[in-house]
This record gives C-alpha cells, sequence and structure tokens, in this order.
C-alpha cells in the first residue's frame, strides 16, 4: 500500500508543473495508483469548500479533506502543482517528522533563525 494519497491527473490539461485533477485516490496499492504524483496536503481553496466539508460523511469521527475535494470536483475544476526536482517536500505526519520540518523552517528563517540556532546550539551543549 502506498504511504499518501495519490493525484490523478487530466493529462489533457496538464501545462507544465501545473494540471487539472480528474482524481484522488486515498493510499491505493501501487498497482491501483493513477500515477506516481503523491498529494503533499497543502491546499489553496475558494469559500465553496466549506458547502463541500459540509457535504462529507465523517470517517472514525473525522472529515476526510481528500473526499471534501472529490466533492468540491464535481461542480469546480480542482488543479494540482507539481514541486519541482529542486524543491523538498516534507512529510508532517507524525510527530518526529513535524519536529524536524519546523526546526529545519525555523533554521532558514530570515528573521528569527539566527537567533533560534543560537538557541538551539545553547540547549544541546547543557
Amino acid at each position: 500500500m502506498v504511504k499518501y494519497g495519490i493525484a490523478s491527473p487530466d493529462t489533457e490539461h496538464m501545462e507544465n508543473s501545473e494540471f487539472r485533477l480528474k482524481g484522488l485516490v486515498e493510499k491505493p496499492s501501487v498497482e491501483e495508483a493513477p500515477s506516481n504524483l503523491a498529494i503533499s496536503a497543502r491546499y489553496i481553496f475558494g469559500p465553496e469548500i466549506f458547502d463541500a466539508i459540509r457535504k462529507t460523511p465523517m470517517k472514525n469521527g473525522e472529515y476526510q479533506i481528500t473526499d471534501s475535494i472529490r466533492l468540491l470536483m464535481d461542480h469546480h475544476e480542482v488543479w494540482g502543482l507539481r514541486l519541482g526536482s529542486e524543491e523538498k517536500r516534507f512529510d508532517v505526519g507524525g510527530f518526529e517528522s513535524y519536529f524536524k520540518a519546523f526546526m529545519a523552517f525555523a533554521l532558514e528563517d530570515e528573521e528569527v533563525g539566527e537567533s533560534f540556532r543560537d538557541y538551539v546550539t545553547e540547549l544541546l551543549c547543557r
């Protein structure tokens, strides 16, 4: 089984790194995956998403945003953006990976990166 949701692109509507979505498959098997485009869970929505969420049935006490996006796709175009090979994707699905991503971004921040680096160095040297 694939660890991530996979995008199914509409190959007739691909413009460089942008593509219209035909569908989304939540954690398919490798054989069932419609592409190699993992969903990285970074979204920009218009207000229409709220109607789709209201219509989305809960699973295990949670709303699955991919289910809401599928409902949205019934009435609106939904587009994806492929990350470039030089861009890094961070998996933040668990505490450890979230902490690592937070640290990486905090250390690179132009405003607070240097003071944060000093703080972390101080903590590590105790």
